[in-house]
């Protein structure tokens, strides 16, 4: 097993109805704001979970780290490790967390709040700086691509371009610069204009120079130049193109959620016992682990074939028997592909 990367990150899960201290309302990654939830942290090496943290459902993303970078040092003596990690887990003082533990990391440069941390200057220049950086051009054949565009001490400044995103992207900026000059065509009272735009258009009304009533040509310009880029900061050695693949790789993460909700269906949670709670997380994850252990083995699809395989109970006096359901020829050549006898129909 690979520990040099490590992917971490946090979903949530919600209950129908507890009074367990784990179970609090907080920011659901669900889309269900009402009902009580726990909040769920998994780290992965190589694609497959070595461990997962169970936490009230009203903690804060960012408030997990501390945890987790100790957890990696005295738990599993992973001394040397590059930590890679969305922008809702990282903050200035993760940061600094991480660098104070000798983990190298790769992170998505994504607030102009950390600019200062990041860029070692004020808040003004670092932002300006930071701006800098995600207009510079990238001129490239592939679909996605990577530049090291900036480098400070140990810190490396990686500057990514998706061209598909980037089409979709200055779709969309021309669609709203129309919509937007139609607007103000419509509506040239400067009264209460500010209040109008941004009830119609929110945050898109940074497109509008209210005091001459048009199009911000400047702020239009610049969001032409950085459509489909995103800063990757990294302190690690690895070339530009290997900082992007490793940082693509938080996808794997993704569908490990994806699996905990709709695969092993974690959600909806029924126990009002902390530990029935964390037993509950603990089966999930691991029946994960093993469909992961599978999957290396054979196909997705095929992993999906054996869930359909049922087991049965029969309580006879004082005896239980089981019986296997649904197995047949082609569930018999998967369980051989992998060195397992399939199952009798009685066990």
């Amino acid at each position: 097993l690979k520990t040099d990367i490590v992917f971490y990150d946090l979903t949530s899960s919600y209950f129908e109805s507890s009074d367990s201290d784990f179970a609090k309302f907080g920011n659901t990654k669900d889309y269900i704001s009402d009902r009580k939830q726990i909040v769920i942290g998994v780290i992965l090496c190589d694609g497959l979970p070595i461990t997962h943290y169970v936490f009230k459902g009203n903690t804060v993303d960012k408030s997990t780290l501390k945890q987790t970078v100790e957890d990696l040092k005295t738990r599993f003596n992973i001394e040397k490790v590059i930590f890679v990690a969305d922008r809702g887990i990282i903050t200035v003082n993760n940061l600094k967390e991480l660098e104070q533990n000798n983990y190298d990391y790769i992170i998505h440069f994504a607030t102009q709040n950390d600019a200062p941390f990041l860029l070692r200057k004020n808040k003004c220049l670092a932002t300006k700086r930071r701006n800098e950086l995600l207009a510079k051009p990238i001129s490239t054949k592939e679909n996605i691509s990577a530049k090291e565009v900036y480098k400070e001490d140990n810190r490396r400044y990686v500057l990514c371009l998706n061209k598909e995103v980037r089409t979709a992207e200055l779709k969309m900026i021309k669609e709203l610069k129309n919509k937007l000059e139609k607007f103000l065509t419509e509506n040239k009272d400067k009264k209460d204009l500010k209040l109008k735009v941004y009830r119609k258009f929110g945050k898109a009304s940074k497109f509008v120079d209210f005091e001459n009533i048009k199009i911000n040509e400047e702020t239009l310009k610049y969001e032409l130049q950085i459509a489909g880029k995103f800063l990757l900061v990294t302190t690690t050695e690895m070339n530009k193109d290997k900082v992007l693949d490793e940082y693509k790789e938080l996808r794997t993460i993704e569908s490990f959620f994806s699996d905990l909700k709709h695969f092993v269906n974690i959600r909806p949670i029924y126990h009002q016992k902390t530990r029935r709670i964390n037993g509950h997380v603990f089966v999930c994850v691991f029946s994960l682990l093993i469909k992961k252990l599978l999957e290396k083995k054979i196909e997705r699809n095929d992993v999906e074939k054996l869930k359909k395989i049922k087991l049965g109970v029969l309580n006879t006096g004082e005896e239980r028997i089981f019986i296997v359901k649904k197995i047949g020829e082609m569930d018999r050549k998967i369980f051989e592909s992998i060195g397992i006898e399939a199952p009798g129909k009685f066990m």
